[in-house]
């Protein structure tokens, strides 16, 4: 993609006036002109006047608008229904409440979905709203007499704009240590990523306010019988699957064998005709990363067509990363550029209105095993607990010794034990020196744990790990076919599963238990009794290796060496083929090449 064409990921510009008004004036006309030029045709401008403008693509970014023009919101909005909701809905709001932080709350109280919220009010003041799970992309800069929001960053906008941005090397840093902190921070200088659930004041009148926490769920949850705990589930994830399939035509599910995807499609055939949902399965040449058995029995079950593709580790051209390049940040959901393609191709030959996955499953079912889950059960029983079935099951789930559980139980009585990581970095150790004092830890960490403090240890696992999920929103080419939805990653479902402990999702030795029984009559016996997850480490291992000749002429003499962010004789021993075959982090180099393409990218190369 050259600098001049338009850009997939732009599905909207967002202006608002914060000085001058002939400034601002100016500056939008420059970016109208830019949009007419390279838009392709597929951004319209909707509102223009002396306090906002908004360009949108109208199939990928809706705009409802109150009556009095007091709330605008781009993207998709849902009531608690279910039910998409118009613009004599945001009336009632605006009606009923009159300043931007009362009708966000309301807002925020009676819908969900994917959305960009702004709030005007009569003296000139507007603030803003990213829906609280962050699923629309919302980054901001500060112009000469006006702010700029958009989810992408192409050459054409920035140079109309006047737009001083480009990589912030210590958020560069960051990333190669930790490539989720692309999730909670921008990583362009001259540019913030607007946090999600936070209402934004983009006037100066006001600080920014939380509105959403998840910790503010936990705190407000009620215990649960387990059947009820049960029904609570199949309420989210159908409300979730109905709302976001409702009116989007044909509908095309990856279906991996596993349990989430399976899921998905449960709900789906309860509510879409058969003949409007397709599934897709990518398997690998491994038997680890085969599951096409388990995929076609959930199909079966459902009279579902199932789409069979194999990926091989020998076609995966990381070469191609530098051509398919992202400009807010690196791409670091869906390298593979093969599977993508033919994700993309099947979407097409289907009519696909809508692609989607069970990504975000693990997480907010609690598939991870962790000994903590005792230390929650404890504090929500007491004494009773040391003697009962959880510190064994624990134990069991999390490989160690009942000693370390029990242990873990007392000093917790004592004092607040610290959560196990949710997170995995990556080997820092091939940072260059420059990189390693940039690097702040406190950055790694998500804003939604800053409230988390008093919660269970298990529960601020849960949370974190359904942080690092929202990577998934991320932009990826399956995008450029139809828009890519995660259920699972639905706000009615975060929720659900918030309200519950992590000992009600995860209350014996299978993996994700209270999930599995409460989808149990929708999903094949298969299914239901596997008690573990596919593997595809080797496939990516192997995939490295090929190509390797690639990655060692295009990292070893790259903007991330250059830079003096990666150490290049460090990196120079990783990439040997010894090495990366059995090595757990294999995909290092992937990951690399990816952050490369993307300052390459900006630096013209």
């Amino acid at each position: 993609m050259s600098g001049s064409d338009p850009d997939p990921e732009l599905d909207y510009v967002v202006m608002v006036r914060k000085g001058d008004g002939a400034t601002f004036a100016a500056g939008v006309a420059a970016v109208a002109r830019a949009v007419e030029r390279h838009g392709g045709g597929k951004l319209a401008s909707t509102i223009r006047d002396n306090q906002l403008a908004i360009w949108r693509r109208s199939d990928r970014a809706p705009l409802l608008a109150s009556g009095d023009g007091e709330i605008l919101l781009v993207g998709d909005l849902f009531d608690k229904s279910g039910t998409r909701v118009c613009g004599e809905w945001l009336d009632r709001i605006s009606a009923a409440a009159h300043t931007g932080e009362t009708r966000a709350s309301s807002l925020l109280g009676t819908a969900w979905g994917r959305y960009l919220a702004l709030f005007c009010d009569g003296g000139g003041g507007v603030t803003m709203l990213r829906d609280p799970i962050g699923e629309m992309q919302a980054y901001r800069t500060e112009l000469e007499g006006s702010w700029l929001i958009a989810p992408s960053w192409p050459d054409w906008l920035v140079e109309a704009a006047g737009a001083r941005i480009g990589p912030d090397p210590a958020m560069v840093a960051h990333l190669l240590a930790h490539p989720l902190v692309a999730v909670d921070h921008s990583l362009l200088s001259g540019v913030s990523l607007l946090q999600p659930g936070v209402l934004h004041d983009l006037t100066g009148n006001t600080f920014d306010r939380v509105l959403w926490s998840p910790s503010a769920i936990v705190r407000g949850a009620a215990g649960q019988r387990r059947d009820e705990a049960s029904a609570v589930l199949r309420r989210a994830v159908d409300l979730a699957c109905r709302a976001r399939s409702a009116g989007q035509g044909h509908i095309l599910v990856q279906l991996s064998g596993g349990l989430d995807s399976a899921i998905v499609l449960g709900a789906l055939a309860q509510m879409v005709d058969p003949e409007r949902i397709s599934a897709i399965n990518f398997a690998t040449a491994y038997g680890e990363g085969d599951e096409r058995i388990l995929a076609r029995a959930a199909a079966r079950q459902h009279g579902i067509d199932l789409i069979e593709r194999t990926v091989s580790a020998e076609t995966m051209d990381f070469s191609r990363l530098a051509s398919t390049a992202g400009t807010a940040g690196p791409r670091l959901y869906g390298l593979d550029i093969h599977e993508e393609e033919m994700m993309i191709a099947a979407a097409r030959e289907r009519g696909a209105g809508v692609i989607m996955t069970g990504q975000g499953g693990d997480a907010v079912f609690f598939q991870m095993a962790y000994p903590d889950i005792a230390v929650d059960h404890a504090r929500d029983h007491g004494v009773s607990s040391f003697f009962g079935p959880m510190p064994w099951i624990a134990a069991q789930r999390a490989g160690c010794s009942i000693w370390r559980v029990w242990g873990m139980m007392l000093r917790d009585c004592v004092r607040s034990v610290p959560a196990s990581s949710a997170s995995a970095a990556f080997d820092a150790s091939l940072l260059g020196a420059k990189a390693r004092a940039l690097i702040d830890p406190r950055r790694f960490r998500s804003p939604w744990l800053d409230d988390a403090r008093d919660l269970a240890p298990a529960k601020r696992i849960h949370i974190d790990t359904i942080a690092n999920c929202r990577l998934f929103f991320s932009p990826t080419l399956r995008h450029q076919a139809a828009p890519v939805i995660h259920p699972l990653m639905a706000q009615p479902v975060i929720e659900a599963c918030l309200s519950l402990t992590v000992p009600e999702l995860a209350f014996d030795l299978r993996d994700r238990p209270l999930a599995r029984d409460a989808f149990r009559n929708r999903l094949p016996d298969a299914i239901y009794r596997r008690n573990g997850k596919g593997e595809t480490s080797r496939y990516s291992n192997r995939a490295v290796v090929a190509n390797l000749p690639f990655l060692r002429d295009y990292l070893l003499d790259g903007e991330l060496v250059s830079r003096g962010l990666v150490d290049r004789p460090k990196l120079d021993a990783m990439l040997d083929e010894d090495h990366l075959v059995g090595a757990v982090k294999a995909r290092t180099p992937l990951y690399y090449a990816s952050v490369e393409a993307w300052l390459r990218r900006w630096s013209g190369r």
